[in-house]
């Protein structure tokens, strides 16, 4: 399989994991490969190599996932009377598709999940016994559990499609199923073992605050707004509690928009405070002033218009030519020169209208800067 993947056209990395019963394979592509034709030729590829595989390997799965495909936003479902089982259950049917709805969300992954199955334990003696192996009632299964058409049934005007209803669907039906029938005598699945509902897997779990729980996670569109995204789903979160049973409790058991946040009100308080030293420091050194409020005017428009220009400018990852950002730098310098030019002259006229005569000469400090 990685041998085949390693042909395709701007694969930059690829990592494979293996472990029991799984294997893994992640491949990554130049940025300048579109991603969707990239997974188009990753499936041509999987598609080729598929009949190499051995015959019992589960069809394989292939997802493009992003490099943030990470849930932004967790919810947790728990409750006192009802099992894991039930959970999964009411979080396919209900959580999941209506978390689908909210606005920048890509998936909804189930975590914790429990599937309901039919799990047969077999006792080796009886097996032993009875001459039989586990190979033998696998197949009595698959021969039983089937669902087959038994044909039609025809009119002049109505045709009706008959199926046989020959799917197990309770735990007595399978201990009914006969592996093999010795000197006359059947010998059925409850003769050599039992036959119970219960999960498919109790390889994972999930627990909040000390309760089995199904936890389901919020993963954002490449452009969707996390902090968009984590107020939708707070704002679904009584609705889906309104579908739910009684007892069943949902809440919030991680957000990762609360740190976004947080991040984004310290900048603005971080550049707050900056512009309040910036301003005492200058009127320290200037002891005027007129001469503090140029810089403090004249700053933030030049940076400000820079950066504006450099935004229309193509960025680096486009390989744009090195002298392309040279412009930001003369619009910086010239924005600064306009801007203390405009400000000066405005408090120059407004300073000789207010100029009253006086008979002691004053000194006029003008700013050094710039």
């Amino acid at each position: 399989m990685e041998d085949s993947l390693a042909g395709i056209e701007g694969v930059d990395v690829i990592t494979s994991i293996s472990r029991p019963e799984q294997s893994q394979i992640t491949a990554r592509f130049k940025l300048s490969r579109d991603a969707d034709s990239a997974a188009a030729d990753v499936r041509d590829k999987v598609s080729r190599v598929r009949q190499r595989l051995p015959t019992d390997v589960d069809e394989p799965q292939i997802a493009k996932v992003e490099a943030d495909a990470f849930p932004v936003i967790w919810l947790s479902l728990s409750a006192d009377t009802h099992n894991v089982l039930q959970l999964s259950d009411l979080a396919n049917r209900i959580a999941k598709p209506m978390l689908q709805t909210a606005n920048g969300a890509a998936d909804v992954r189930i975590f914790g999940e429990r599937k309901y199955a039919m799990r047969v334990n077999l006792d080796a003696d009886k097996l032993a016994a009875y001459r039989l192996t586990v190979q033998d009632v696998e197949d009595a299964l698959r021969r039983n559990n089937v669902e087959v058409p038994a044909g039609r049934i025809e009119s002049q005007k109505r045709e009706f499609n008959v199926t046989a209803a020959t799917d197990l669907q309770r735990p007595g039906e399978f201990s009914q199923v006969v592996i093999r029938v010795t000197n006359g005598v059947p010998v059925r699945i409850g003769d050599v073992g039992t036959v119970r509902q219960g999960p498919a897997s109790e390889r994972t779990a999930t627990r909040l605050n000390g309760r089995d729980a199904i936890t389901l996670g919020v993963i954002r569109n490449a452009t969707a707004n996390p902090l968009d995204l984590s107020a939708d789903v707070r704002a679904m979160i009584p609705a889906i509690k309104a579908n739910l049973p009684a007892g069943v409790e949902i809440d919030i058991a991680n957000d990762n928009s609360v740190f976004i946040k947080e991040s984004i009100d310290s900048v603005f308080t971080t550049i707050l405070e900056a512009v309040v030293l910036v301003a005492l420091v200058i009127f320290f050194f200037l002891r005027t002033l007129r001469a503090s409020i140029i810089p403090l005017i004249t700053i933030p428009v030049s940076l400000i218009g820079s950066f504006a220009l450099m935004a229309l400018l193509a960025s680096p990852s486009t390989h744009s030519p090195c002298w392309l950002w040279c412009w930001p730098l003369a619009w910086w310098w010239m924005m600064r020169l306009w801007c203390w030019r405009i400000f000066t002259g405005i408090l120059k006229k407004a300073k000789s209208r207010l100029k009253r005569p006086s008979s002691a000469p004053k000194k006029l400090l003008l700013p050094w800067w710039p």
